[in-house]
């Protein structure tokens, strides 16, 4: 239910507060001022990912600044940049979030007095995986801001002709994510498992992210869907010749986007759920096996 409050920095400085690992904003505008107000009482620990809009006409107009960069990265955060960006999420550890009309400013948060806009934020809502893995399509086209990007987009700012950014010159100093999800990858041990176990979370939780209707699946309604996953799609990608499970890992591990990361001991169990689909669903294209003389699987594309 939307809530109206006149001064939103009260309401997301005491949710932000709460957090524990991690806090992910999501605000088409942002200032350096609104941000610094609500990270206030955060803890140096919680790590923050932001997704902003950044249109030229957005920083020329002043509804954003380029600021905001560095009152992120000082906390160990990091910044990404979609053009398409209109949404206002503001998500803690995966656990809750806000949603509503209020983006990151003085005037989306109440900062300017009678000047700040009128805005709506909802009651604190529980994140389902359907909101996880919107979140991570968002984070997934969006690009990442380093600081050769911001220079970059400083020094085009001064270019008083130019209508828009000139989009090459950006995308060369800055990259689009490259990796996986951990929301991405099946939770359940295996496909019989989800099978045998369709009201559990795990069987939940792979049903969205593969395309799944509610119920239990039959085992030949699983390939099609797994096959197109961002899982096999990343698997497919990183095994150019045959990897030992380590390696796998390493690589599985290094490619996660997930800020934080997960330990490795928790990365390792969600390949050993991965490598038990591919070998239930696809071992037409995958192989997993022990080699004679070998203590570790192989893994090797057909």
């Amino acid at each position: 239910m939307p809530i109206y409050h006149a001064r939103y920095d009260e309401y997301l400085t005491e949710f932000f507060r709460r957090a524990e690992s991690e806090i992910l904003i999501v605000t088409a505008f942002c200032t350096a001022e609104a941000t610094r107000r609500v990270l206030n009482e955060v803890h140096p620990s919680t790590r923050i990912t932001l997704v902003t809009r950044w249109s030229r006409d957005d920083i020329l107009s002043g509804v954003s600044d380029l600021d905001v960069f560095d009152v992120i990265v000082e906390r160990g955060g990091r910044v990404f940049r979609n053009g398409r960006l209109h949404a206002k999420i503001y998500m803690v550890d995966k656990h809750k979030y806000l949603f509503g009309s209020a983006n990151l400013t003085g005037k989306g948060i109440g900062l300017a007095g009678t000047a700040s806009n009128i805005e709506c934020l909802s009651c604190e809502e529980d994140v389902h995986t359907e909101d996880i893995a919107l979140l991570n399509s968002i984070i997934r086209e969006s690009q990442i801001v380093n600081q050769e990007l911001v220079e970059e987009m400083r020094q085009q700012l001064e270019e008083m002709d130019a209508t828009d950014w000139h989009e090459q010159k950006m995308e060369a100093v800055a990259p689009h994510p490259d990796g996986i999800f951990v929301n991405d990858l099946p939770f359940c041990a295996s496909p019989s498992y989800l099978i045998q176990n369709p009201d559990s979370e795990e069987a939940t939780h792979d049903r969205v992210i593969f395309g799944l209707s509610v119920g239990a699946p039959s085992l030949d309604q699983l390939p099609t869907p797994f096959r197109k996953s961002s899982a096999v799609t990343w698997l497919d990608s990183t095994l150019h010749n045959e990897m030992s499970f380590g390696q796998l890992s390493h690589a599985l591990h290094n490619s996660l986007l997930d800020d934080p990361r997960p330990y490795r001991k928790d990365v390792k169990v969600l390949q050993s759920n991965l490598l038990e689909w591919v070998t239930a669903l696809l071992p037409d294209s995958f192989e997993v096996e022990v080699p004679p003389g070998r203590h570790s699987q192989v893994i090797r594309k057909l």
